[in-house]
């Protein structure tokens, strides 16, 4: 994906909320951390579960595997939101 898709407005995620959104047939996790939006794969790369069903813990996602495996993600630092 190499272009601005918008997937959310800014109102919808109050500081420390995560939301999965679908873009171009993606899943993806869009996280807001402190008023700076971020985004990444809603999936866990250990067995493929969904980030969006872990939790935020500061700067860092923990992912709810079914086998109660924890996975830290930190999401990349680059801004999801323009402007």
């Amino acid at each position: 994906m190499s272009q601005f898709v918008p997937v959310a407005k800014v109102t919808e995620l109050s500081p420390g909320q995560m939301k999965m959104v679908v873009a171009d047939g993606e899943r993806l996790l869009l996280v807001n951390m402190a008023g700076t939006f971020y985004v990444i794969s809603d999936a866990c790369g250990h067995d493929w579960a969904p980030l969006s069903r872990g939790k935020l813990e500061g700067h860092v996602i923990v992912c709810a595997a079914l086998r109660q495996i924890r996975c830290a993600h930190r999401p990349a630092p680059q801004r999801a939101i323009g402007g």
